[in-house]
């Protein structure tokens, strides 16, 4: 057991790291966002519980709660430290010492700085849809719990019905033109590496499933270093299914590994290219009924609004290193197994997608 000095020590560790963290991302943020406006404040970890961050204009200081840092996801400190320097830009650039602290020059300033409401990213509920998307998702539901029969041939065919049902419904939308009610969402953990495996999941689930995905550069204050995570935009029932569907693929393709390897058809150092066969197979398989549906007149082309606020919500993007499997059987094996993959609920006792496709427990 450690010494009360030893844990001082390792403490003030934590301390100067987060501090230099936080003084890096508001250096960023006045940079990329605010064109260097502001002056750099004074900025410390504050011992309080009462309040996530603050804004001081006597002594220019800036204070985020140490136990935010050790309780949340850095993105929400990172909302916290930009809805502080708002409060700082409103006061020392807008000069709005004669409105209330969450005025008109404060709002223009989160408008700069890109803060979302309280609880964007992360778990959706379900009045985020719309009654007409919540009815949607419930027949989705319907037929994905269809996906689960022991008969293939019905399987299959409920998952083809759910594909349509939500290709028709998205071109519905889109071509009614209205305005679009763009979210985030965080999926998945904070890695330092991003797996060949994620990165095909990723591209699965912005070819097929009407949703955009970047992944984002995120701190990890435990670890004391940066790794990256997934966060996808579109529509709130979108991101209902696109997160159902991540979580479903992450988990078969575990399952199906384990079970090619007790067949003895995988061995444990082909596990990498096993995992991306059956992910290239269950590919094969939406594109096959994306080609169906096109020729029965439902064409997607994407989706420019989701484009353009994905590019307004990030800004500039840059692309992953290029990762392939290698030709060899466990590839081979892997595409046989995912393309007999069915889409289907639940995917454990309690799915970690969202509140309307969760399964039960």
């Amino acid at each position: 057991m450690s010494s009360p000095a030893q844990r001082g020590e390792e403490r003030a560790v934590f301390d100067r790291a987060w501090v230099e963290q936080l003084r890096s991302e508001w250096r960023n943020a006045n940079r990329e966002l605010l064109k260097s406006a502001l002056m750099p404040p004074v900025i410390m970890l504050d011992e309080t519980t009462a309040r996530l961050g603050s804004w001081q204009a006597v002594g220019r200081l800036l204070t985020i709660a140490r136990a935010h840092i050790e309780r949340d996801p850095w993105r929400e400190v990172l909302d916290t430290l930009r809805h502080e320097m708002a409060h700082q830009y409103a006061h020392e650039v807008l000069r709005a010492t004669d409105e209330s602290a969450h005025g008109p020059a404060f709002a223009h300033a989160c408008a700069m700085l890109r803060v979302r409401p309280r609880g964007d990213v992360g778990a959706a509920h379900e009045g985020d849809a719309d009654p007409d998307a919540a009815r949607i998702i419930e027949r989705v539901q319907k037929l994905l719990a269809l996906g689960a029969s022991d008969n293939r041939h019905e399987a299959e065919a409920a998952m083809a019905a759910a594909h349509r049902l939500l290709l028709a419904h998205n071109l519905a939308l889109q071509a009614a033109a209205g305005d679009p009610n763009y979210k985030r969402r965080a999926v998945g953990p904070v890695t330092v590496a991003v797996s060949l495996r994620s990165k095909l999941v990723t591209s699965i689930l912005t070819d097929y499933f009407f949703v955009e995905a970047v992944w984002m550069n995120e701190y990890i204050p435990q670890r004391m270093r940066t790794g990256r995570r997934l966060e996808l935009l579109g529509k709130a029932h979108d991101l209902e299914l696109a997160c159902y569907v991540h979580d479903f693929l992450h988990a078969a393709v575990e399952r199906l590994f384990r079970e090619a390897r007790r067949r003895g058809e995988v061995a444990g150092d082909g596990r990498r290219d096993y995992e991306a066969g059956v992910l290239m197979g269950f590919r094969n398989k939406l594109r096959d009924e994306r080609t169906v549906q096109a020729a029965r007149g439902l064409v997607w082309v994407g989706d420019g609004d989701l484009d353009r606020y994905l590019r307004t919500e990030i800004g500039r993007l840059s692309r992953l290193p290029a990762t392939g499997p290698r030709l060899s059987t466990a590839l081979d094996v892997g595409r046989r197994d995912g393309a007999s993959l069915t889409l289907h609920r639940p995917v454990t006792a309690s799915a970690r997608g969202g509140g309307l496709l969760r399964g039960p427990g």
